[in-house]
């Protein structure tokens, strides 16, 4: 049951002489079912969410507006009493990690008035995150999310933060032409710029301007739109209308770091007609195709935003694409990137933690005392550790040209008698070929940031990175590395350095190896173990990560270490979740150790779901009787995730080390394909759809003599029902009458006949059994992949459904929501029906390479998939 409590707070406001606006910003605290409530956060709430009042009003004050801030809920009784509601959550905790935007104003859509009234909701979520990032604001009023804990909402970081996204629900956009701005991703945000500052002036929620009528203002481009390549102070010309009288034009644009930013403004004196011009910065012109948004605030404070895509009238020069990019990693096992081959304890001199942001976006939990950085949603990958650290990489695969990386200190300290100090030296086979000089903290965060890069000598085999403590024993010296890479010369076909058989029957279950003949968890990295050392593994490919201070000594389980291709260990509570649907699975097959038994202390308990219902339970393990045990049960047909559970029994947790040891996935085997006979109509060697809709669309013809293709199966002169069976019956994964053909393949036939052919006979099987209607609903591979510039994203439907598809880029940044509105159960495969990406964002900004995610909700489903955009 969902609960509504209203929390008092009693700090007192002191605005003097201050405007509140008409509009009202409403605070929730929102805490999923399965947390529990955290009654300190309503204090904290009164007492950051009224300096961000204040700040407002500072703001507006100091760019020569009057003092004016938005209006709180508080309390009838007590003005000064801020409101704050509970909204215990109808899910559990992981079902609002994904998605949080959407799923959340769902839920208090119904109870709170949010298209009058701004909402901060403050998510009490285990991942400290929202949907991968510190917070999230809906434009044009909200709702804002930000987490209630975590280093995100510390001090005047949170303060910032806040400011940030309730920014955006007043119709600020980002401007990252100074990190100082709050509408910037910087680390020292401060300042509202003066567009923004202007802007708020006359938004609604800061002026009591009761509810007049609004007309959107018109927008045409009175330049075309190209632009020639490379040019510099190219103007575009435009004429703005508006009859409730212009007050602000603001010119936005395509940014190739951060999507896009604010560009420039003009201020105009309610004028109702305007031509106005604007400039694009010359970095701009150096891409062939660009989006600008003009956007009109009117003398009320609305706003009217239209899009142009412009283009380069000759195609612009790009760098050498035969460059490719190797990433350097801790923890990320993949063909495109490295790991250390050192000791892990070597890694970082301090604690022996490390805090990581993979390729793939996942960014593993920060370990005590680190310290949050400016840089975390910003680099596509980064490592942060403490000097002194040696990170050792075998480059031996590849000849490998250039190093760069970015070189952060996290925390600078800068006082006389305890200052961060360190050196990046770079040695190539035991030769140093790299070295910084000191690099000493400062002050002004942002001048902590150093660009790294060096020539690799031909012929290296090892390159070690080495960041010393320089001049003061340590003090202060973490350091975060970011964006590092390795540049070698080849083509798009080497970046695969390790042959893959594509024969095999068995699929590894890893943690890290990002590899064809592998999976990887799918969920968040913090819940494969119950505590802070983290996971240790050996993946398939022989690379051995050393383990954490913590792990057990590896000579205790040596005897059963150097028997398995590979293993990973963890600690429970442990939960480990795998997606199957790319493939067809039979049976689970794996080796079970407790390293630790401490005697008759150990005790853990192993439970496997497949798509939420149990299938197997090993019942109490205990470590003394649990060392290289074998562990084996059946997958049910059709599974599409499989997640592996290992509980701490009811013991507390105490000595809960376990070790899964080559766990494998074993394929289904399946029949021989039928190489002659009549059911292989199309005589291709293999029975599927493509020969059932070539026999449906036939259907009742009169069939006389041998004909290519030939629907008469039986050769009784007539197409009927009875050709129809016999064609299942020979298709592999149905073999007996039609019943539930839905779950088929069917895009396979949409690839060989025309899109018209399969639709017939697609019709002609729903009137004779209406078997396409699906057992479940699933989340199908997007195709093509990797794509440019556009994707189908297939789906089936197994009840009807609202069905939203949700793209995400690498660290969880909500890019787009195609929402395809209600929808009766089927099959939406062809590119007909499939959901379809243009490759844009919400604000109709292309996106740029690499990995994204698509997130599939349909009622109670959810279910997520990777893609890759090539360019």
């Amino acid at each position: 049951m969902r609960k509504t409590v209203v929390f008092y707070t009693f700090l007192f406001l002191f605005l003097p002489t201050l405007v509140l606006g008409e509009g009202m910003v409403k605070v929730i605290y929102f805490v999923p079912s399965d947390r529990t409530v955290q009654w300190a956060v309503p204090q904290k709430l009164d007492t950051q969410i009224k300096k961000v009042q204040t700040l407002f009003a500072d703001q507006l004050e100091a760019n020569g507006y009057d003092r004016k801030t938005f209006t709180l809920e508080t309390d009838d009784m007590n003005m000064d009493t801020l409101v704050v509601h509970f909204v215990q959550g109808q899910y559990v905790d992981s079902h609002y990690h994904e998605d949080t935007l959407k799923k959340i104003e769902d839920e208090i859509k119904t109870r709170f008035d949010i298209e009058t009234d701004v909402y901060i909701v403050v998510v009490d979520v285990s991942t400290e995150r929202i949907d991968g990032n510190c917070g999230i604001g809906r434009f044009e009023g909200g709702p804002v999310l930000v987490p209630a804990s975590g280093e995100c909402v510390e001090d005047d970081y949170g303060i910032a933060l806040i400011a940030h996204e309730l920014g955006h629900a007043f119709n600020l956009v980002h401007d990252f032409r100074s990190d100082t701005y709050f509408m910037s991703y910087g680390f020292d945000r401060t300042v509202f710029s003066a567009c923004a500052a202007s802007l708020l002036n006359v938004n609604p929620f800061f002026n009591n301007v009761g509810n007049p009528t609004n007309t959107s203002a018109t927008i045409e481009m009175l330049t075309p739109l190209t632009y020639p390549a490379n040019v510099e102070n190219w103007v575009s010309r435009f004429t703005v209308s508006d009859s409730d009288g212009i007050y602000q034009v603001q010119f936005e644009h395509t940014d190739t770091v951060h999507g896009s930013t604010l560009s420039d403004c003009k201020k105009l004196d309610n004028v109702q007609t305007a031509t106005v011009e604007f400039i694009l910065p010359p970095d701009m012109t150096s891409v062939n195709r660009l989006s600008i948004w003009i956007r009109v605030v009117d003398q009320n404070g609305y706003v009217t935003t239209k899009e142009f895509i412009l283009e380069a009238t000759e195609e612009v020069e790009t760098t050498d694409t035969s460059e490719i990019i190797t990433y350097l990693t801790l923890s990320y096992n993949s063909p495109d990137s490295l790991v250390p081959i050192n000791s892990r304890n070597e890694w970082d001199s301090w604690l022996g933690h490390i805090w990581e942001k993979t390729p793939d976006g996942q960014v593993s939990k920060k370990p005590p005392y680190y310290i949050t950085h400016p840089y975390v949603d910003v680099w596509e990958n980064w490592f942060y550790a403490h000097a002194e650290s040696r990170f050792v990489y075998d480059i031996s695969k590849k000849e490998y040209t250039r190093f760069e990386c970015l070189f952060y200190i996290a925390h600078p300290c800068s006082t006389i008698t305890k200052t961060a100090s360190m050196e990046f030296i770079g040695i190539a086979d035991g030769i140093e070929i790299y070295n910084s000089s000191v690099l000493s903290g400062v002050a002004e965060k942002l001048k902590n940031r150093h660009q790294i890069s060096f020539d690799i000598p031909a012929g290296t085999q090892m390159l070690e990175i080495h960041i010393t403590e320089a001049l003061n024993e340590g003090n202060c010296d973490h350091f975060v590395i970011g964006n590092p890479r390795l540049f070698s010369i080849g083509t798009e076909t080497d970046t695969i350095t390790e042959t893959i058989d594509t024969d095999r029957t068995e699929t590894y279950l890893t943690l890290n190896y990002h590899y064809p003949d592998a999976l990887v968890p799918t969920n968040i990295r913090s819940e494969w173990h119950g505590w802070d050392a983290g996971v240790w593994e050996k993946t398939p490919n022989g690379i051995l990560s050393k383990p954490s201070k913590g792990f057990m000594d590896p000579a205790l389980s040596q005897q059963f270490y150097d028997t398995w291709d590979h293993f990973f260990y963890s600690h429970a509570i442990s939960k480990i979740v795998y997606d199957l649907s790319g493939g067809n699975y039979a049976r689970f097959e794996t080796r079970f150790d407790m390293p630790n038994p401490c005697g008759s202390i150990a005790s853990v308990e192993l439970i496997v779901f497949a798509d939420d219902v149990e299938i197997y339970n090993s019942g109490k393990l205990v470590g003394r009787d649990t060392r290289n045990i074998p562990i084996s049960f059946e997958i049910p047909e059709n599974t599409a995730t499989l997640t592996i559970s290992v509980t701490d029994a009811g013991d507390g947790n105490g000595c809960d080390h376990f070790i899964f040891g080559n766990a494998y996935l074993i394929h289904r085997e399946m029949p021989e394909s039928i190489t002659d006979g009549n059911t292989d109509v199309n005589k291709d060697g293999v029975v599927n759809v493509i020969d059932l809709v070539i026999v449906a669309i036939r259907y009742g013809e009169i069939i006389v003599g041998d004909q290519y293709p030939n629907p008469d199966v039986n050769r009784d002169g007539i197409v009927d029902i009875n050709d129809i069976i016999l064609v299942t019956q020979d298709m592999p994964a149905v073999g007996s009458a039609p019943s539930h053909l839905g779950d088929m393949d069917w895009d396979q036939a949409y690839r060989v006949l025309p899109d018209a052919v399969v639709d017939e006979g697609i019709a002609v099987l729903d009137s004779l059994f209406g078997f396409t209607i699906p057992t479940k609903t699933l989340l199908l591979p997007n195709y093509p992949n990797p794509f440019n510039p556009e994707t189908w994203i297939p789906y089936q439907l197994a009840t009807p459904s609202d069905v939203y598809i949700s793209i995400y880029a690498a660290d969880g940044l909500l890019l787009r929501t195609l929402d395809l509105g209600h929808q009766q159960e089927g099959i939406y495969k062809h590119r007909n029906k499939a959901a379809h990406w243009d490759g844009r964002n919400q604000n109709g900004e292309p996106v740029s390479s690499g990995v994204y995610y698509y997130s599939l909700t349909a009622d109670k489903f959810t279910a997520t998939r990777k893609m890759f955009i090539r360019k």
